[in-house]
């Protein structure tokens, strides 16, 4: 008569096997404690009144969804006939509080969201994918605009032909203890510099390959920084005042080997190795204007051939003002700049 004074009877259970429906003795509200992922079961603490409850079972919200839930996550326990105890809702505690701090967007009806360790992924209402890290941005797959949005630190793709860097500048820069550690390089102001640089290999196998092989093409926008974390100029030689720095790079390799590199720095210099330069191999002869600018391309001393006009002979340059009406060709060299240098005629 104890027991039954102590739990509700329903009047079936007096004549009949039939299993209770009794909510306050089959359904109870807990704090997971700890949590045995390799067995898919937890620890609870009841809330409703002391005391725990070892090895209850872990079930997911749908067929082909494991989740393991953290610990002092709310949930709701239920028995089975034989008393096993099994989680079988999540509550989410502090809702308001967390929109009102930006941990939790403020959801519209219908919509879908997943949070783990700060990371998220997020559907709306009108059927966007947001995807977002912890600290380094997001990720949005825009279904009005049809378009593949990223606000991210760092992005990198990688596939068969090669990979694409966009982002903060990080090498492997050695530590006191002789490791390396990638470290972010910053400019004296303390701020990142930034880089996108363009990885081409000739193979797909050149890229998997587990010996390292060089790009054949590689490209690089940004302040050149060596792999070592220094700022370097067109000769690879570190530099103090990033001003001075190379800030586009291209570079063409064969069998390892550099066969061109064209190199711009921030002053608007180029410096370019070239194996052969063509400049016209058209079959008609075109104009090609090398420098329309105030200073001519050729240089001091460079020597010269020029033929003179018919119209005048050696006596003419000798001063003799007598002509003969035939062209005479004459070398020297440059003893000053021109206004302007045209080539091709």
């Amino acid at each position: 008569m104890v027991a039954i004074r102590n739990r509700k009877i329903f009047p079936g259970d007096l004549k009949s096997s039939t299993i209770p429906t009794d909510f306050n003795k089959y359904t109870r509200i807990a704090r997971i404690v700890s949590v045995d992922p390799a067995n898919g079961v937890c620890r609870i603490q009841w809330l409703d009144r002391p005391g725990f409850r070892e090895n209850v079972l872990l079930t997911q919200g749908s067929d082909g969804e494991w989740n393991i839930p953290r610990k002092d996550s709310v949930v709701i326990v239920a028995f089975d006939p034989k008393d096993q105890a099994r989680i079988i809702r999540y509550i989410n505690v502090g809702h308001s509080p967390k929109i009102s701090s930006y941990e939790l967007p403020a959801l519209s009806e219908g919509e879908k969201y997943w949070e783990c360790a700060g990371a998220s992924i997020y559907i709306t209402a009108t059927g966007d994918i947001i995807l977002r890290s912890a600290s380094l941005g997001t990720v949005t797959l825009d279904k009005g605009s049809d378009t593949f949005k990223t606000d991210t630190t760092n992005l990198r793709l990688i596939t068969v032909g090669g990979d694409i860097f966009f982002g903060q500048v990080k090498r492997f820069k050695t530590q006191l203890d002789g490791s390396k550690l990638s470290e972010v390089i910053n400019n004296i102001e303390g701020n990142a510099y930034v880089e996108y640089t363009f990885n081409l290999y000739e193979t797909d196998s050149d890229r998997n390959s587990l010996i390292s092989v060089t790009p054949l093409i590689k490209a690089t926008l940004g302040t050149d920084i060596d792999d070592d974390g220094n700022v370097v100029d067109e000769n690879d030689s570190t530099v103090i005042d990033d001003r001075e720095s190379v800030c586009l790079k291209f570079i063409i390799t064969k069998d390892s080997a550099e066969v061109l590199s064209l190199k711009i720095n921030k002053k608007g210099e180029v410096t370019a190795k070239l194996p052969k330069l063509v400049l016209n191999n058209g079959a008609s002869a075109t104009d090609i204007i090398i420098n329309s600018g105030t200073k001519g391309v050729a240089r001091l001393d460079d020597e010269i051939e020029v033929e003179i006009s018919n119209l005048v002979s050696n006596d003419v340059i000798r001063g003799s003002g007598l002509t003969d009406g035939t062209p005479h060709t004459y070398r020297g060299k440059i003893i000053q700049a021109s206004n302007s240098v045209k080539v091709g005629d």
